[in-house]
């Protein structure tokens, strides 16, 4: 088959696939190793060697790396309450200017985007510096 066809093909099945409900992992993978097999002639052990390449070279990725050490510092700057601190000193040095202390609050909400997503119950947390300070 043609890649043109098997392209159109492999977006309409996935497209299908989702509006069907299926879970959005589950389908890219068996998209993936469905229309590989049948661009591959259901070569199974050329499957495995194609699956075993693309995890050597993800493991030799050293960006990726970063990933899981990005998170894991925005975890020990939230468990040692030192984004608590800063936001602190920023209400200190930027209070008087206008519009500064929005500014501070955007910078640690910048700062701590990896905890924002990595902990959902901390979504909140925000507005939660909010009320005693009665603005």
């Amino acid at each position: 088959m043609s890649p043109e066809f098997l392209n159109i093909a492999m977006f309409v099945t996935l497209i299908g696939a989702i509006i069907l409900g299926h879970p959005l992992a589950y389908t890219l993978a068996a998209v993936a190793t469905l229309f590989d097999l049948i661009d591959n002639g259901f070569d199974i052990s050329g499957l495995f060697l194609m699956f075993a390449n693309n995890a050597w070279g993800l493991m030799n990725n050293y960006v990726l790396v970063a990933i899981p050490l990005f998170i894991l510092m925005a975890q020990l700057l939230d468990r040692s309450k030192v984004s608590e601190s800063l936001f602190e000193a920023l209400y200190i040095v930027l209070g008087s200017v206008k519009g500064g202390l929005w500014g501070g609050l955007l910078s640690l909400y910048v700062q701590s985007l990896p905890q924002q997503r990595e902990l959902s119950a901390h979504q909140s947390w925000l507005w939660d510096c909010w009320p005693p300070r009665r603005y």
